[in-house]
């Protein structure tokens, strides 16, 4: 029953699914686009969040800019020197990105020297 419920609210179809918010499911508390469920798992209880599209939940940022800038190199020159297109770092560099691609994470830390700590931080 859980695991059906959670599903359904990844998926976003709780919203209009109506069957799934029965007091038999335990204590299923509601908010604008965070669903919160506590349920218990033998003495414990266990409390999840399942997060909407549309929650305000941070945002992660690319700072591949500011590591260009302090090691003065231009966008062409990284596109050369890892062999990747100039749109696709010309992307990152102005934080364009919604999904980051880990061989280009990769390669742009191996050549500008940096960890992945460095590159992308977690914002609220």
């Amino acid at each position: 029953m859980i695991s059906k419920f959670i599903l359904q609210c990844k998926d976003n179809s709780i919203l209009n699914n109506k069957k799934y918010l029965k007091k038999e499911y335990y204590a299923i508390i509601i908010t604008w686009v965070v669903y919160t469920h506590f349920f218990m798992k033998g003495d414990t209880l266990i409390q999840e969040k399942i997060i909407l599209w549309d929650t305000k939940y941070g945002e992660v940022k690319c700072h591949l800019k500011d590591i260009m800038n302090e090691k003065r190199i231009t966008i062409s020159q990284l596109a050369r020197l890892t062999n990747i297109r100039y749109e696709v770092v010309d992307n990152y560099y102005y934080n364009r990105n919604i999904r980051y691609d880990s061989v280009v994470l990769a390669k742009f830390c191996y050549t500008l020297d940096c960890s992945i700590d460095d590159l992308l931080k977690y914002e609220v």
